[in-house]
């Protein structure tokens, strides 16, 4: 995580509005965008569970920011 909490929320409805602009004009850099604004989101819930290990909410949002990565 690279921001904070704001800023990934922040970039993250940027890039899924700007995804959904780029659609209809060139389909392949709206999923990039949308690809890398989903990842911002997923990081801004992470940040809601920081440093609570025993927490299913985390463990769920490591495993699908891991499969989002892979």
């Amino acid at each position: 995580m690279c921001f904070s909490e704001n800023i990934s929320l922040t970039i993250g409805i940027t890039g899924i509005l700007a995804s959904l602009y780029f659609y209809k004009k060139n389909i392949y850099a709206s999923i990039g965008i949308g690809y890398f604004a989903l990842m911002e989101i997923i990081q801004f819930f992470q940040y809601k569970v920081i440093n609570q290990c025993d927490s299913n909410y985390n463990k769920f949002l490591t495993i699908l920011g891991y499969l989002h990565i892979c």
